[in-house]
């Protein structure tokens, strides 16, 4: 069986291993700073690879897909700590763009919100907290199937 993460990082980070999916609450207070937030998900793999173990990371590349510079510059600091962990673990990573998740999951690229968290119930069987749960749970999904990389 796969031993890998999927994520979709955010500041509500979604997350799924074959043994766990949920979300992580990143955010930050007034008295920290975005490096915290880049700490507590450095953190969180960290964790995760006691548990599992991890072969792998894939995560949501949305980066590219980002309404406004700082949203992006701000998914591509997410990204960096991803790429970071996954290097000093000397583990792969996999990129999936979120129009590729949305279309694995619904047959639409242009998937809402509800219907991934609806996608997940049907076709994976999770009872996903959000759609930030459901998309990690695609990504691993797409992952432990040797789905191609789309960044």
């Amino acid at each position: 069986m796969p031993t890998g993460v999927g994520l979709d990082p955010a500041t509500k980070t979604g997350f799924c291993t074959i043994h766990d999916h949920g979300t992580w609450n990143l955010r930050i207070d007034e008295r920290e700073s975005n490096g915290d937030l880049m700490c507590r998900l450095e953190e969180n793999l960290y964790e995760l690879n006691e548990d599992d173990e991890l072969e792998w990371i894939a995560y949501e590349e949305a980066g590219f897909a980002s309404r406004g510079h700082d949203v992006a510059l701000f998914h591509h600091q997410l990204r960096g700590v991803v790429m970071l962990v996954a290097a000093r673990l000397k583990i792969s990573t996999f990129g999936y763009v979120p129009t590729s998740i949305k279309k694995y999951a619904t047959d639409s690229g242009s998937a809402t919100k509800s219907q991934m968290i609806h996608a997940a119930s049907r076709v994976l069987h999770k009872r996903c907290v959000d759609d930030n749960d459901a998309d990690a749970c695609f990504v691993f999904d797409m992952a432990s199937k040797n789905y191609p990389p789309t960044y």
